[in-house]
C-alpha cells in the first residue's frame, strides 16, 4: 500500500484504465492514510475518471460499491458498469481500501456517493470541477495505482 503526505495537503489519488485487474480477480490497492475531510478543507480526492468506461455523476451505482472490513472502507469497483443490477463480486476488477476509514456504517451506496462528490473528494466523467479545488489549495497528485505510491512519484502543483 501507499501513502500521501500525512498533512494538510490535499492528494489526488489517481487510476487508469490499465490499473485495474480482470472481473472477478481484482487489482487491489490501499491508501494509509486517506484524509476523509471535504478537498476544500485539505481532504484527499480519488480520481476514477480514466479508470471507470462509460461513468456519469448520475450512474455510479453501477459502478462503486462501498463495505467495511475490520474498520476500514473497502471500495469495489467495476470498470465497465457490471453492477447494473446490483453488487456482484464476480464483476469486482479492483479494490480500493481507505485504511482507518469508515465511510459505511449508517450510510447506503447512493449516499456515500452523493456525499463523496459534494465533498469534492471523487473524481468522475460528468462531475463538475469546481466541487474538488480551493483555487489557493496546495495539491498533490499521485499517479498510477496506489501499490506504487513513493514519495519520488509525488508532484507539487
Amino acid at each position: 500500500g501507499g501513502t500521501g503526505a500525512a498533512d494538510l495537503t490535499t492528494d489526488v489519488f489517481q487510476w487508469t484504465l490499465g490499473d485495474a485487474g480482470t472481473a472477478g480477480s481484482p487489482a487491489a490497492d490501499t491508501i494509509t492514510d486517506f484524509n476523509a475531510n471535504a478537498s476544500s478543507a485539505g481532504g484527499d480526492i480519488l480520481d476514477l475518471h480514466d479508470l471507470l468506461v462509460g461513468e456519469t455523476s448520475t450512474n455510479l451505482l453501477s459502478f462503486l460499491h462501498f463495505s467495511t472490513s475490520g474498520g476500514n472502507t473497502v471500495i469495489s469497483i467495476s470498470t465497465t458498469g457490471g453492477y447494473s443490477g446490483g453488487y456482484s463480486a464476480g464483476q469486482t476488477d479492483q479494490t480500493i481500501t481507505l485504511t482507518g476509514v469508515d465511510l459505511v456504517t449508517g450510510h447506503t451506496d447512493a449516499q456515500i456517493i452523493a456525499d463523496l462528490l459534494a465533498k469534492g473528494k471523487l473524481v468522475v466523467d460528468g462531475a463538475p470541477l469546481e466541487n474538488y479545488f480551493d483555487k489557493e489549495a496546495d495539491i498533490t497528485i499521485f499517479w498510477g495505482s496506489v501499490a506504487d505510491f513513493t514519495g519520488e512519484l509525488a508532484k507539487r502543483i
